[in-house]
């Protein structure tokens, strides 16, 4: 599974982004990866916003799954080890 990752653009982060996304990585041993870009078809684009106002642009992305967190407290479990 292809997770595409998107971040917001920062203006007002009220946690670290970058460990919430260490932690899910950890969550989701198994899955693949990467700091998503417009030319690739995702399985799961996991957007992670650091505040509740979620103004990241994802418009552009193509995906099969949208994940959208807001706080240091959602690690979600994106999907089952294949």
């Amino acid at each position: 599974m292809i997770i595409g990752v998107k971040f917001c653009g920062g203006c007002n982060p009220g946690y670290d982004r970058k460990d919430l996304l260490n932690r899910i990585m950890k969550k989701n041993a198994g899955h693949r990866f990467e700091y998503a870009h417009e030319e690739t078809i995702y399985d799961i684009l996991l957007v992670i916003c650091g505040c509740s106002r979620c103004c990241a642009d994802y418009s552009r992305f193509s995906y099969d799954r949208l994940v959208i967190v807001s706080t240091a407290d959602d690690v979600p479990e994106l999907a089952p080890q294949i």
